[in-house]
């Protein structure tokens, strides 16, 4: 079964009885975990029970690929209802679900969690295909998704914002939905109880900022600057703490989009404070700097081609196989110097 997004909820809720094994799959990882543990407490009559829940590893599954249908097949000690998880599966994992979607009864159903497959993934196209199986997509919030929590959220812990505020959050947050609600969950904690002024921009922006890519402002901040030192020390933060590297150039795509905008303004004859300090939704005022220094050196056509150059890498991360990390060092540092490839700063 291949799910529609606007079924996703309902399935979560009340899944058909035929079907024991859900692939939930999607960039967003957060998102993956949230519906996956939504679906663990729907099949699960007791989700405290720890006999109810079995982890296998995806080391135990390349060796011994027949442990998931015996798990399938095994009964719990209290006799209740079980859940076999399994995450970060690869396309080696096909023979093994192939074996568990063959089962019409068994005594377990099984939750996948993967990351992004593509539509050729045969994984993927397996579980579509069965009776017995469900692929759940976990795309990205869109800005009304975003916009959508975000209200709830604030709604919920009776938390009164000024104008602007949900447009900034909309900005900041929303790449993952684990992060965002953490976020809000953090907001809130910093409100209080029995907050009755509304929130103000800057206090939102101090309690959040950027959250959704913790960690990336300073490697877009040295990318903008074309300073190497910088954008090298934060290259090796950011890959010591195994983030990943889609989600730099990612990152780095989000800015560069946003530069785009700034820049067409400003060659349409704005002035580059006012359009910086203009900007709707807000620019994070940690940010407005490396913005306004940008403008001065960035041309429409250098941030064209750092686009360009982010698409290819990105493409080029997922299917060539190659060393990630010294193909993504090399192209930013490729980026941080397109400015001065072209002619004189302004003013």
């Amino acid at each position: 079964m291949k799910l529609r997004p606007q079924a996703i909820d309902g399935f979560l809720r009340k899944p058909p009885p035929a079907i024991h094994t859900a692939l939930i799959y999607g960039p967003d990882a957060g998102l993956v975990t949230e519906r996956a543990r939504q679906l663990q407490k729907t099949w699960l009559s007791d989700p405290d029970d720890p006999f109810a829940l079995s982890e296998l590893r995806m080391e135990t599954l390349q060796s011994e690929p027949e442990r998931l249908a015996e798990e399938m097949q095994a009964m719990t000690l209290t006799g209740g209802d079980r859940v076999v998880n399994v995450r970060g599966p690869n396309e080696r994992l096909v023979a093994a679900v192939k074996q568990i979607l063959a089962l019409t009864h068994p005594c377990a159903r099984c939750i996948i969690e993967a990351g992004d497959l593509a539509a050729n993934s045969k994984l993927r196209k397996l579980v579509e295909a069965s009776e017995h199986g469900a692929a759940i997509p976990c795309y990205r919030d869109d800005d009304r998704d975003v916009q959508r929590l975000i209200q709830t959220h604030l709604r919920s812990h009776n938390l009164p914002v000024e104008q602007g505020v949900i447009e900034y959050l909309v900005e900041n947050l929303g790449q993952d939905r684990a992060v965002t609600r953490n976020e809000l969950d953090k907001l809130a904690l910093y409100a209080g109880p029995d907050r009755s002024q509304p929130l103000t921009l800057a206090e939102v922006a101090n309690a959040v900022g950027d959250s959704s890519e913790i960690g990336l402002d300073q490697l877009t901040r040295a990318m903008l600057d074309g300073n190497l030192a910088d954008l090298n020390a934060a290259l090796d933060r950011l890959l010591g703490e195994a983030v990943s590297p889609i989600a730099m150039i990612r990152a780095a795509a989000r800015i560069t989009h946003q530069l785009w905008g700034l820049r067409l303004k400003v060659e349409a004859g704005g002035p580059i404070d006012g359009v910086v300090d203009a900007h709707r939704p807000p620019i994070h005022f940690r940010a407005k700097p490396t913005f306004k220094r940008a403008l001065r050196h960035w041309r429409s056509a250098a941030v064209a081609n750092a686009i360009e150059i982010l698409v290819e890498l990105e493409l080029a991360c997922k299917t060539s196989g190659l060393d990630d990390q010294a193909m993504l060092r090399r192209r930013f540092w490729e980026i941080a110097q397109l400015p001065g490839q072209g002619a004189k700063a302004v003013n």
